[in-house]
């Protein structure tokens, strides 16, 4: 029996195994034509905060969603969904303000079917219709902060993100506005906490003003 440390470490190391063995057309694609790293689409942090029971959910949602989620599910997800209780579902036709969401992945905890409270919150993803507000998808992905809406949002926003202080990598970033702040850092002591106790993580928080 493998402690959910060893399983999260396990998911890691597959999970940088997929992206390192891609072919250069898969790489280009995933990346969204170079535009992000492929640091930038690492998931294990996400993971990790599902199965530590801190957010309902989290979404997987590459460029190309009908093949590139269904290969990092195949080869990232399904060889360790047992392991941590993970379960995986795909979302139909539903769009944020943000983006395209249809296709895109659900995985959240087995357990989580049982528990109504967490299962009612995920759910509403398949409610909703084919459409949803971005609030509304932060509450359920559990991000504390809120996209600008206003001119004066744009000025007050700041760039968040969670840190793998020991690799080096972001593991969630969000945007805020400066009167989340607090909330925010409340957030992350929550988030960090849970990391060091389960799986040994080490978490650092960073706050900055964007280049505007």
């Amino acid at each position: 029996m493998y402690s959910v440390r060893e399983g999260l470490a396990r998911y890691a190391v597959a999970e940088v195994e997929f992206f390192n063995g891609m072919s250069p057309q898969d790489r280009k694609m995933i990346t969204d034509n170079g535009s992000q790293t492929l640091e930038d689409c690492l998931l294990y942090g996400e993971i990790g905060f599902v199965v530590a029971g801190l957010k309902p959910c989290v979404l997987v949602q590459f460029s190309c969603p009908e093949r590139m989620n269904g290969l990092y599910r195949q080869k990232v997800i399904d060889p360790l969904a047992d392991e941590l209780g993970l379960r995986t579902r795909v979302l139909g036709c539903l769009e944020s303000e943000e983006m395209n969401l249809t296709g895109g992945l659900i995985v959240d905890l087995v357990e989580c079917h049982e528990n109504k409270d967490k299962n009612r919150i995920v759910d509403e993803l398949w409610s909703c219709g084919s459409t949803i507000g971005e609030d509304r998808l932060a509450r359920i992905l559990d991000y504390p902060g809120s996209l600008p809406r206003s001119e004066q949002d744009i000025l007050t926003m700041l760039e968040v993100a969670y840190v793998d202080s020991r690799r080096g990598c972001v593991v969630t970033t969000f945007a805020a506005q400066t009167r989340e702040e607090q909330k925010v850092r409340t957030h992350f002591e929550r988030y960090r906490m849970q990391c060091k106790d389960l799986f040994g993580i080490d978490l650092q928080l960073i706050i900055r003003r964007p280049q505007l």
